[in-house]
């Protein structure tokens, strides 16, 4: 389990992983949150790529690092999304997924969802992945909850050659 907040999160996937360039982010709305060529993918004006998350506008294997940070839960169809993070992903690139396990309501519009470790380590197996690392994490802080109790959940997988 994690003990880092988000802030941490992504600096210890950057180290630890060397997410390469170019990196599509899924749901990102304005946000950059990894260095390198980048492009967020959101129905946000003002995204790098306007489109549903559904349905990328983008060629198969095109990027080769893809990652939804705390959006999934706001997806009508997250086993799509999975899927098409995936798709766009190049063999061997990575797919990094941080969403909530444990969390108020937040509707931004809408909050459909909440995943546990080993749904998200079947759904990336499902879909030609090798999970390299997943688990809870404490995104904000352990907080008001049990340090036993993951409040987020947290997946690296690389696609598979």
């Amino acid at each position: 389990m994690i003990e880092k907040d988000l802030g941490q999160f992504i600096p210890y996937v950057v180290e630890t992983y060397k997410p390469e360039s170019p990196i599509i982010d899924f749901g990102c709305g304005n946000n950059k949150r990894f260095p390198g060529i980048y492009h967020g993918v959101d129905i946000v004006p003002g995204s790098d790529i306007v489109a549903d998350v559904h349905d990328v506008p983008v060629a198969d294997n095109t990027y080769s690092t893809a990652v939804s940070i705390d959006a999934l839960e706001h997806f009508e169809n997250p086993i799509k999304v999975i899927s098409e993070m995936v798709r766009v992903t190049k063999p061997g690139g990575l797919i990094i997924i941080s969403t909530v396990f444990a969390w108020v309501l937040h509707e931004h519009p809408s909050d459909y969802f909440r995943f546990t470790a080993s749904c998200l380590r079947m759904l990336l197996t499902k879909n030609n992945c090798d999970v390299l690392e997943c688990d809870f994490s404490h995104p904000y802080g352990a907080g008001p909850y049990p340090p036993t109790m993951g409040v987020h959940v947290y997946a690296i997988a690389r696609k598979r050659i």
